[in-house]
């Protein structure tokens, strides 16, 4: 173990064997890509380690006395891959302090997705409203509004009072789609679990804290603690699986995955997980049966050409047989190839229905 230098600010900086550094060593809060580790790899190999690791001493009373890892998993593995010591910045701090260091220094990199992202802001969030709560003298579930409630119920648990018509069906198709085993659901109705979140961020201000502290638009925060509260807080297993698939970086696919019953949502996110460039949850649902959205999608289609035609006809109705006759060379170049054979036909039947009529 060799000091190599000191900076101020960030402590002492070390050189390690990986082997001495705990990867694990506090809760790790980001997704792991085996394809950036190579990249890195590849990196380091050329122009060595540029920017070091963050370490913590082991926990107090913790039996493993290796150094923590507090930000850079990707480096070490890559160093891991190469065989060789990495170099990393010693810092200090409580278990909060350091996942603060851990989710301050990711949310700043601009290549994150939006699944990242709401991890980042997601885990923030639970960590300010336990720390505020128990300031307060709160660190049970409390009565909010005269009536026992519980704070911040989990979003991907409701009662059968909570599902729309839709979700209930989709649930019983899981079954036969999916193999699956039909799962009792149990909780509160969706309604109460706004209001719980309401509540809270009321009381306690956790909810002001993480915008202020991320700079980010309530709506922004809202969205992204809906996908946290969805669907990486029940199902991370499942989330780490589509960490690097197109529709991590879809928030409006990723938001309506989560509002789903989670039976559904995880036979959704194993479906694009085996699919990564599916750009969407529909997707999704429609090849696991689990939507008609195709369906009505065609018969929005068919709706809108519909329009389409009748002001189409009545705008030609009011064309002058002049405007006709000059129109016609463009209008022939208009028609679709595939459909001429089918106009000329329908033409030459009219002229001989008007030449039967004695029309000109």
């Amino acid at each position: 173990m060799t000091v190599t230098t000191h900076t101020p600010a960030g402590g002492e900086v070390l050189l390690l064997p990986v082997s001495e550094i705990d990867p694990d060593g506090i809760e790790r809060i980001g997704f792991f890509h085996d394809k950036e580790v190579a990249t890195l790899a590849d990196l380091i190999s050329s122009d060595v380690q540029l920017e070091p690791i963050v370490i913590a001493a082991p926990a107090p009373r913790s039996k493993d006395r290796r150094w923590r890892l507090v930000i850079g998993r990707h480096r070490l593995a890559a160093c891991a891959m190469l065989g060789i010591e990495v170099l990393a910045r010693v810092v200090t701090g409580t278990n909060d302090e350091l996942l603060r260091m851990q989710t301050a220094e990711q949310l700043d990199r601009r290549d994150m997705t939006v699944l990242e992202r709401a991890a980042f802001v997601g885990r923030r969030a639970e960590i300010i409203r336990e720390r505020l709560m128990k300031e307060a003298g709160a660190d049970n579930d409390q009565s909010l509004g005269g009536r026992p409630k519980k704070l911040w119920t989990d979003l991907s648990i409701v009662s059968e009072d909570g599902l729309s018509d839709a979700d209930k069906a989709l649930l019983a198709k899981l079954p036969k789609q999916a193999g699956l085993a039909p799962q009792p659901l149990t909780g509160v109705p969706k309604e109460e679990v706004e209001a719980d979140v309401a509540a809270v961020a009321e009381r306690y201000g956790w909810r002001a804290e993480v915008a202020g502290e991320f700079n980010l638009h309530f709506k922004k925060m809202d969205r992204l603690l809906t996908i946290y509260r969805g669907l990486i807080k029940p199902l991370r297993a499942e989330c780490e699986a589509i960490a690097q698939c197109r529709i991590a970086n879809n928030a409006d696919g990723l938001l309506q995955l989560a509002g789903k019953a989670e039976a559904v949502r995880r036979v959704a996110l194993g479906w694009l997980a085996q699919n990564p460039d599916a750009k969407t949850a529909e997707e999704a649902l429609v090849a696991l049966g689990l939507s008609s959205s195709k369906g009505a999608r065609e018969a929005d289609r068919l709706e809108g050409e519909s329009k389409f035609l009748t002001r189409a006809e009545s705008n030609l109705a009011r064309l002058t047989p002049g405007t006709w006759t000059s129109w016609a060379p463009k209008l022939a170049e208009t028609i679709k190839p595939s459909a001429l054979l089918a106009v000329r036909d329908a033409i030459d039947a009219r002229i001989a229905a008007l030449a039967a009529k004695g029309g000109k």
